[in-house]
């Protein structure tokens, strides 16, 4: 075991830590007083793991930190005192998160909160699902084969899926890019909705095919491109997968189950496909 170094915020060093840990680079934190020692537990990655801490420390602001506090298992979490020296990373997480994340929470907010505030289905109607696939509107309106995510249908449904889809669409946005999110967005909306069109007709909305969709991702491009640092939590993985079994057998005519499956498959199938073309191509590491 190697003494790394030492960062005088325990914040900082947990963030720093879990990024470490998303390297493949395993670590315990020692806390002392006002500040909390770095241990390497292999010593054939302590060079490794000395240059990332000297880019942590020109830059703890970069949103990889913070991502990868929500990627990777955190076992050796140090519980914060009060003796911290203030944080050099922001608190809220809004500050570290992008556009297309922030964008698609107010579209789906102002969308739920119109219709309920004016007490009309004018915009739902506009939005829903053509009621066959061979309906005029499909054509003429194609923007309802994707629109149906942005509908929701009550407090709990929509406080869900933006909080899921908060904390996994700022990751793909910050250690990707926007136009990675949106693409996802797109391609795991379409194939989720027309699944669910198929299996049980036009009467859906949600954003959380696409919320599966991002799980799935995020989970298959970290295992087939270990060196991108994605490594989502396995409770998560297996806390979601539960869910959507316990929907399949107790809430099979209320949830849209089958959006659910849709969005986990191709969103898997999407991240095995850029993890293995990232991991040859000798993509950098976000």
């Amino acid at each position: 075991m190697h003494i790394l170094g030492e960062i005088n915020n325990l914040r900082a060093a947990q963030a720093f830590s879990d990024y470490l840990r998303s390297r493949g680079i395993e670590n315990k934190l020692n806390p002392l007083e006002g500040k909390v020692q770095i241990l390497i537990l292999q010593v054939e990655y302590v060079s490794a793991a000395a240059e990332e801490l000297q880019a942590f420390m020109n830059d703890p602001n970069d949103p990889k930190y913070l991502a990868a506090s929500w990627q990777v298992n955190s076992d050796d979490n140090v519980k914060l005192s009060g003796n911290t020296l203030g944080s050099i990373i922001p608190q809220s997480r809004f500050k570290q998160t992008g556009p297309v994340t922030l964008g698609i929470m107010i579209l789906c907010i102002v969308i739920y909160s119109f219709t309920n505030l004016f007490q009309t289905e004018i915009i739902y109607e506009w939005l829903a699902f053509p009621a066959t696939i061979n309906e005029l509107s499909a054509l003429s309106e194609p923007w309802r084969m994707l629109t149906p995510v942005f509908m929701h249908f009550g407090l709990m449904h929509i406080a869900f899926n933006l909080l899921w889809w908060f904390e996994l669409g700022r990751i793909i946005e910050t250690t990707e890019s926007g136009w990675q999110l949106l693409m996802l967005l797109v391609i795991i909306g379409l194939f989720s909705n027309l699944w669910q069109y198929t299996m049980t007709g036009p009467n859906f909305g949600g954003l959380s095919g696409v919320v599966y969709g991002l799980m799935g991702y995020l989970w298959l491009y970290g295992k087939t491109n270990p060196t991108a640092g994605y490594q989502l939590r396995p409770q998560i993985v297996i806390m979601m997968i539960a869910w959507l079994v316990f929907c399949f057998i107790v809430l099979e005519n209320i949830v849209a189950n089958w959006a659910h499956l849709g969005g986990l498959v191709i969103g898997g199938l999407t991240g095995f496909g850029f993890g293995l073309l990232h991991r040859y191509s000798n993509k950098p590491a976000p």
